[in-house]
């Protein structure tokens, strides 16, 4: 038997690592020029803000920057006092560069830089002197214009310096340095930067530390209300105003792009075969076939609104916006609570990633490939945190050490894949046990999400409203349901006297095999307690499984009588004292006993199924 951590462990949150370098900001006295900032013979009247158009945070942010620069380039305000850089993170087509056209017509044409990391690769043969030549004349550019904007596009292609082993390794260092040496906020005063990319996760941590993008924000696709002022100029004398308004609302979650690109096409179509054109058959082309629509609707808004109910549930974050895409996907947004990095912690935002696949298999009975896909799926980045756990937190069965394991790696090793399953099936079985207690909830919910498409604000709050506050969590979300599943598919048997079982069929006996078991997880498990302070018993019984489970061959027969022995071996010591308090006034065998009883009931069941014609 092995050891897989002592009771207190000391959590190294790698989250805070953020780079090998270190910033120094300089002292800056705040000091307003009293004169005008202004180069190029720019006039005195402010800028036209209504010229950037748009109600989401980034464009609120956006406008207020500009305000500041032109308070600055009037002398009104001191540049230290500006947030003057941001990060704008959103899926293609979300409108971005979109977004920095408005600005250039909002400032000037002759004082906004447009370009992007392919724009500066692409300056002659891409070789890294050419590269980094490009990026700095767009540098210097913008300070030669400013007031100026400087909107950088695919930022996120320069990665980051702390990953790669490739060919191409020293090349995109050296190109990641070249940008932190231009991206000295001090030196671009009068410059506001703007970077935009789809994915902020791989990014550079020197890059995206204040000092150099001070916000980072996402910008989401568009509601109703921003849909309808997009195709009203478009559709002006095609559409009254009331279909305008439907059409929006059945669009919401479709990329500005693909709208737009969607009327041109039909107005091409419609100026070709000289025929008028229809909105319902604009729609029609967005949307999924529709004798698939329905049924496609219902499975999405169960799986996004499961994961705003588990998120309210578990106390993980404000739930913000929960969307679902008119192309049959969706999200639902909420901003993360801080929080200790606690083994719950970690374990709670397992179970939130697997809620929107326990909510499809409550209602429909299946779940769909939804859930995966990509390195940014729920079930990847559950697979990500549950081997964080195992293999670089300290937190789990290998103890204290640090292995630097790739996808193409760790999966070889059967102790650790198969503490990882563990971990996130039982992440899914908590989620799914918490939208049992709000299953009408979630139903009713999924059906006006369905109905309005977004559910944020006052309408939000209305159903999350229903959903209890943090309620506790245990560290495996561990009920009798979930112990005994996990006892069904252990490999290891048990054997009394002439008679093997497995271990659902041996779990039957509490003396002989649950309490041997609860006696091996509290010594070798978390030590997980209950709100009141009482031992959690299920998850100790479920930690002392993991531990014999991990800690031999698979199919290995374990003689029940040793396993008392050793576990009574175990229990001596003031650690013990509370789980052989409990086991002496039996109440450890009560609770214990409901394992027993479901998992008989759980055997009957399958012989008369299988009995059956």
């Amino acid at each position: 038997m092995k050891h897989t951590q002592d009771s207190q462990v000391s959590i190294i949150n790698d989250y805070s690592e953020w780079c090998d370098e270190t910033i120094e900001a300089e002292k800056t006295t705040k000091v307003v020029n009293s004169e005008r900032r202004v180069t190029g013979g720019l006039d005195d009247e402010p800028w036209d803000l209504s010229l950037i158009e748009g109600d989401s945070d980034v464009h609120d942010q956006v406008r207020q920057m500009v305000e500041d620069l032109d308070a600055w380039r009037r002398g009104e305000l001191a540049w230290s006092d500006m947030t003057a850089s941001m990060i704008i993170e959103g899926e293609p087509g979300t409108g971005k560069t979109f977004l920095a056209s408005q600005i250039a017509k909002c400032i000037g044409e002759n004082r906004s830089i447009i370009t992007s990391y392919a724009e500066w690769q692409g300056s002659k043969d891409g070789h890294l002197g050419n590269f980094l030549a490009a990026m700095k004349n767009s540098f210097n550019e913008a300070i030669e214009s400013k007031p100026s904007f400087l909107f950088i596009d695919e930022i996120d292609s320069f990665g980051s310096r702390s990953t790669g082993g490739d060919s191409n390794s020293g090349y995109h260092r050296k190109a990641v340095n070249g940008f932190l040496a231009q991206m000295d906020m001090n030196r671009l005063e009068g410059v506001i930067v703007i970077g935009a990319c789809n994915d902020i996760s791989g990014m550079d941590h020197a890059i995206l530390r204040d000092g150099r993008f001070d916000e980072h924000l996402r910008m989401e696709l568009p509601g109703p209300g921003a849909i309808a002022k997009m195709i009203e100029g478009p559709l002006e004398g095609i559409v009254d105003a009331d279909h305008i308004m439907e059409i929006s609302r059945v669009l919401t979650g479709t990329t500005p792009a693909d709208i737009q690109g969607a009327i041109r096409k039909m107005k091409s179509e419609c100026r070709r075969k000289k025929v008028t054109f229809c909105p319902d058959e604009l729609v029609r082309r967005i949307l999924p076939p529709a004798d698939l629509r329905e049924s496609i609707w219902r499975r999405v808004s169960l799986h996004e609104c499961g994961h705003a109910i588990v998120c309210k549930a578990l106390g993980l974050g404000e739930v913000k916006r929960v969307l679902m895409r008119s192309d049959g996907s969706g999200y639902a947004i909420s901003r993360p609570s801080i929080n200790e990095y606690l083994i719950e912690d970690l374990d709670a935002n397992i179970a939130h990633l697997m809620a929107g696949r326990a909510a499809e298999e409550l209602f429909l009975g299946n779940s769909s490939g939804g859930a995966g896909g990509s390195a940014r799926s729920d079930i990847a980045r559950a697979n990500q945190i549950a081997l964080s756990i195992e293999v670089k937190l300290g937190l789990g069965g290998q103890g204290h050490l640090y292995f630097d394991l790739k996808d193409a790696e760790w999966h070889r090793d059967k102790e650790i894949k198969s503490r990882v399953k563990s971990r996130i099936r039982d992440g899914l079985q908590q989620s799914r046990a918490i939208l049992e207690r709000y299953k009408s909830v979630l139903d009713e919910m999924a059906r006006d999400l369905v109905k309005e498409r977004i559910l944020s604000g006052e309408r939000l709050n209305h159903w999350l409203s229903r959903v209890g506050d943090k309620e506790p969590f245990s560290t495996h979300g561990m009920t009798p349901d979930i112990l005994i599943n996990k006892l069904k598919d252990c490999k290891i048997r048990f054997r009394n006297a002439e008679i093997t079982a497995d271990a659902r069929s041996a779990s039957r006996s509490v003396g002989l095999v649950l309490i041997p078991l609860l006696r091996i997880g509290w010594k070798y498990g978390q030590k997980r307690t209950m709100p009141d302070g009482a031992p959690d018993l299920m998850t100790a019984c479920a930690e002392g499984l993991d531990s014999i489970s991990t800690s031999l061959p698979e199919h290995s027969i374990i003689p029940v009588r040793k396993l008392l022995d050793f576990s009574n071996h175990l229990s001596v010591g003031p650690d013990f004292s509370m789980i052989e308090n409990l086991i002496d006034s039996g109440k450890a065998t009560r609770e214990l006993s409901e394992i027993a009883r479901l998992a008989q009931l759980q055997i009957n069941i399958e012989s008369i199924s299988q009995g059956a014609d």
